[in-house]
């Protein structure tokens, strides 16, 4: 597994080069052994499982802290899949970094946070370019916020581009200098103008999502019951900081089906 995983990250040119910085410093360190590729995977959940109890902690306290860690456990990418460390689940602890730095820039608009936001960012970007959408997802967020003048009117934006700029600079030059690698291999993936192949990927992608995370949604329903008041707190949320909270979950998974639509990839 530990072989797999090495030559997996370096030899696959559609991917960003972070992973292959990742593994190259810890096998620097480690033997190349299957105990210590599941030691690295062990670490990347639980950091991931931290920054998720970090970034609830935003919005809620106590034992509803806790439970979110927990629930987010009982997800297999959180388990058993997340044992196979790889570009995608590395996106778990930076995903879940960039998204709490950036909600802490955009309530205290401290310049720490912002810059860790465009670290987030750029990191993830290094890791995958899919992580476009969690980017995209942000910033539409932030928009829609009532608060947003005053964000946009403070350093933190800008702070968390620069910041995000600086550091994928050196893989923007690399892209023009090897003539977009990845990119080149994004556009051999097949794109179907077929309304029935794309509905059916559409289906796959949703219920995919839905089935992934049935156990955790199930378990907390059984355990919590929640009241119908409940259910209408959690769909149409009044308070501003809450309704982030809910863009925030949900425009990272719809952004790529209209995106999907759009260009009937």
């Amino acid at each position: 597994m530990a072989v797999w995983a090495r030559n997996l990250a370096w030899g696959y040119p559609k991917h960003p080069p972070l992973a292959g910085w990742i593994l190259a410093g810890w096998f620097a360190v480690f033997p190349t052994a299957d105990w210590a590729y599941y030691l690295l995977a062990g670490l990347n959940l639980g950091i991931g499982l931290y920054f998720s109890f970090l970034l609830v902690g935003l919005w809620s306290e106590g034992e509803k802290q806790a439970v979110a860690p927990f629930l987010l456990a009982l997800i297999p990418f959180y388990n058993f899949i997340g044992l196979k460390w790889d570009q995608n689940s590395i996106l778990i602890p930076i995903w879940a970094l960039t998204t709490w730095a950036f909600v802490q820039s955009f309530e205290r608009r401290h310049v720490r946070y912002a810059a860790l936001a465009g670290a987030g960012a750029a990191a993830a970007m290094l890791t995958k370019y899919w992580s476009a959408f969690l980017v995209l997802s942000l910033v539409i967020a932030a928009l829609c916020d009532r608060r947003r003048g005053g964000y946009f009117r403070s350093a933190a934006p800008w702070v968390t581009v620069l910041a995000g700029a600086v550091l994928i600079a050196p893989h923007v030059v690399w892209l023009f200098q090897e003539d977009f690698p990845p990119l080149r291999w994004v556009a051999t993936r097949r794109t179907s103008a077929d309304l029935f192949d794309w509905l059916r990927s559409l289906s796959e992608y949703s219920f995919g999502t839905l089935g992934y995370s049935a156990v955790a949604v199930l378990t907390c329903i059984v355990l919590v019951q929640p009241p119908p008041a409940a259910w209408r707190d959690v769909l149409f949320l009044c308070d501003a900081a809450r309704r982030m909270a809910l863009l925030i979950f949900w425009l990272p998974l719809l952004v790529p089906v209209a995106v999907a639509a759009i260009t009937r990839t």
